[in-house]
């Protein structure tokens, strides 16, 4: 963000302190350092295998070093977008080097020959990347600008209203179990363009940490209790990702407050508390998606019952004597966005028939801009990419409905076919760029809709990096904006104006 400061004045909904705090940036340039150093420890005790040598070690450290410089910048500067880039980084690419020198187990990286030496430029060309990006992002100045975004005496809109939508987002699932095909297609359109599960959530988060503050016990509890009961149904449902999901968006809405996030001792705790239940959830939800999984499965008694036979480890016979933890590796393989970009970038060409802008083009017409009805009948690129590596034919959308597959690609892997190979450079320093600009212009008196359209662009930047293709992503924003656009004037926070009371922010 330049030299820009931010600003609160210690009233309103919003109460910032930094006494006793501790800074995430600082953290993750500690995290980094110490998971170089693991790597380095676990390569000279355990050697190098099929993915990992001594030169993937040394880009290591290059990364490594990269992050934390990029990190030193953002302390300086308060920039939200460098902080997710470095947040993605460390806990995404830099982790799964020490996984693999641990467990050398990897469905991504098996699905066509790769070897360590693609593994390697893979690396190499994420450090690159990530510097055009950074550069891109430090390269977004403009004139400070003071902002009004709100005033003393803010009152939230009425809670019943918003737990309401809570509640019937939650139990909006079960519509699915009516076993009739209008209703099917009905609820599927509305539930999946003008009520997005996703963006109710999004807008339930900002709503309550913004008022947090000014927000009963009572209503925390219940906010607490329905947050919880969602990571429980969709967990069971077989979904994967919900406690990310959940930090993710966490981390945007606080980043959108003044561009960093400090934690006090105790919350810096519960997130080492919290950890493991990421990885069980993880795990549960895998062992569900084993008795079939799309986005219409509902939790049932059934459901819940096949939890019984749940376990954390899993054994395979590969040698006498020889325990795999299956799970572990699971874990790994599916947290290793490192193992998605090296994968696509060493098979550009096999994955560049549905990652092209025809391809794109097709979907996000199919998809997003004809709801009811297709023209070309072909589904989103990362629904359809694992035919490529089974060596299928590419699935209509129905076929990719009913068998439902998602793939990552990364904007690493995606940036690297779309635009051949290191001319990809240009295009992720201008689009970095352009995220940051677009993040300066947002302006609007209301401070929910403020920081609401800030963390939406922080998230949409942050499912950029992840990349589940263009086409995938075109979708999700259009998905974000119609709901919220509904849904805004349930959630905006209300306030009493006076003169020179306003609650003011300068950003550049």
């Amino acid at each position: 963000m330049g030299n820009e400061t931010a600003s609160y004045p210690m009233q309103g909904p919003i109460e910032i302190s930094r006494n006793g705090m501790y800074r995430l940036s600082s953290i993750l340039q500690i995290v980094s350092l110490c998971l170089t150093l693991l790597a380095i420890v676990l390569y000279l005790n355990i050697g190098g295998n099929d993915y990992v040598n001594g030169n993937t070690i040394l880009l290591t450290c290059f990364l490594s070093m990269q992050n934390i410089g990029m990190l030193a910048h953002q302390k300086k500067t308060n920039d939200p977008f460098i902080l997710i880039l470095a947040l993605v980084t460390t806990l995404f690419y830099l982790t799964r080097v020490s996984s693999l020198i641990v467990v050398p187990f990897s469905m991504v990286l098996s699905r066509f020959s790769l070897t360590v030496d693609d593994f390697n430029y893979s690396i190499l060309y994420i450090c690159i990347a990530n510097t055009a990006m950074f550069l891109g992002l430090r390269a977004a100045r403009g004139k400070n600008v003071i902002k009004k975004i709100g005033a003393e005496n803010p009152k939230p809109t009425k809670f019943l209203a918003v737990i309401l939508i809570v509640i019937f987002g939650l139990l909006s699932q079960y519509i699915y179990k009516i076993d009739i095909d209008l209703i099917n297609r009905i609820s599927g359109l509305f539930f999946g363009l003008f009520l997005y599960h996703p963006a109710i959530l999004l807008l339930t988060l900002v709503y309550f940490i913004i008022n947090l503050e000014i927000m009963g016990r009572r209503r925390k509890v219940v906010f607490c209790l329905l947050f919880s009961a969602l990571v429980i149904l969709t967990t069971l449902n077989g979904s994967r990702s919900i406690f990310l999901a959940l930090t993710i968006y966490t981390v945007c809405i606080l980043l959108s407050l003044n561009g960093v996030i400090e934690l006090r001792k105790r919350h810096f705790i519960l997130g080492i508390i919290v950890s493991p239940l990421l990885a069980l959830s993880f795990l549960m939800a895998t062992f569900l998606r084993d008795d079939g999984y799309d986005a219409k499965t509902t939790v049932t008694s059934d459901r819940v019952s096949m939890l019984k036979d749940f376990s954390l480890t899993g054994e395979q016979n590969r040698a006498a004597d020889e325990v795999q933890f299956i799970g572990a590796a699971l874990l790994f393989d599916r947290a290793g966005f490192l193992s998605y970009a090296a994968e696509v970038i060493t098979n550009h060409d096999q994955y560049s028939a549905v990652v092209n802008f025809e391809y794109y083009l097709k979907s996000i017409v199919d998809n997003l801009l004809t709801p009811g009805f297709d023209i070309f009948e072909i589904p989103r690129a990362s629904n359809a990419v694992n035919r490529i590596y089974t060596g299928q034919a590419l699935p209509t959308k129905e076929e990719a409905a009913t068998n439902y597959n998602s793939e990552m690609f990364t904007i690493y892997g995606e940036s690297y076919i779309m635009f051949g190979g290191y001319l990809a450079l240009i295009p992720l320093f201008v689009i970095s760029f352009i995220f940051k600009r677009i993040y300066f212009l947002i302006s609007t008196r209301n401070i929910f809709l403020y920081h609401l359209y800030r963390s939406l662009i922080l998230l949409t930047f942050y499912s950029w990096l992840n990349s589940f293709g263009f086409d995938w992503m075109a979708g999700e924003i259009g998905k974000f904006l119609i709901t919220i656009f509904i849904l805004k004037e349930f959630y905006k926070t209300r306030a009493k104006r006076r003169a020179g009371n306003n609650l003011y922010v300068t950003v550049s």
